[in-house]
């Protein structure tokens, strides 16, 4: 004899939990360009970053994201006044990625010229010989990251509640107004098939679907359609 309830759910709603991951800044990062390495497009990966600025085996590394790049004062220098400056600046920087653009120009040997001020506004000639050489210039910036900690579940269980429908019904239960997720399991016995069915449902992506049973969420309010 068929089984006139055959549809058995669970519904486990889940939130966010807040210690899963963390914020932090990793330590100053510096990238340079000198008379031998003059003209430098730097790309650093988000994960690349954390581990050499971080670098704690507590953290995930995989799931490290940017969220935040400050620069701190640049050093740089040049053999004197009149030779070209370098430069250098975080050019972008998104979750995943620093972009840095850094040029550090040389000159040759070259007279600088200084005029002084002589009696009756008179110029006066005068300056030096620059001998030449490179220059340099240093980008340093502190990055921060949020990142998940190892072995702490992303989600915690709010609320569990089990329903028994039958054929083409539609069940309805309030969800907790900070639920996040919710994992809906089918349990299907007709006394004659039996199968099981989990499928995951967001508050951000409120639908779901699955050959056996769809479900939406509407202002915290959960459907589950039977087939």
């Amino acid at each position: 004899m068929l089984n006139d309830l055959p549809y058995n759910f669970t519904v486990e709603a889940m939130k966010d939990n807040s210690a899963a991951s963390v914020t932090l800044d990793g330590r100053p990062h510096t990238e340079g360009a000198d008379s031998s390495n003059s003209n430098r497009n730097v790309h650093l990966d988000a994960i690349g970053l954390f581990n050499t600025s971080v670098g704690d085996p507590k953290y995930d590394a995989t799931t490290a994201q940017l969220v935040n790049v400050r620069e701190q004062t640049p050093g740089h220098g040049k053999a004197c006044e009149d030779c070209p400056d370098p430069s250098g600046r975080i050019s972008s920087w998104t979750a995943s990625a620093v972009e840095l653009v850094l040029n550090a120009p040389s000159c040759g040997n070259h007279f600088v010229r200084h005029d002084s001020d002589g009696p009756l506004g008179i110029k006066i000639p005068g300056g030096y010989v620059c001998g030449g050489g490179g220059s340099h210039y240093e980008v340093t910036f502190i990055p921060t990251f949020t990142v998940h900690v190892k072995g702490v579940p992303e989600t915690t269980p709010i609320q569990t509640r089990s329903i028994k429908a039958a054929w083409g019904s539609v069940s309805t239960m309030d969800l907790p107004l900070d639920w996040t997720s919710a994992v809906v399991k089918l349990s299907y016995d007709d006394n004659f098939d039996k199968a099981e069915t989990i499928i995951v449902i967001r508050k951000a992506v409120p639908t779901a679907t699955s050959a056996t049973f769809d479900v939406k969420v509407e202002s915290n309010n959960m459907y589950i359609s039977a087939r």
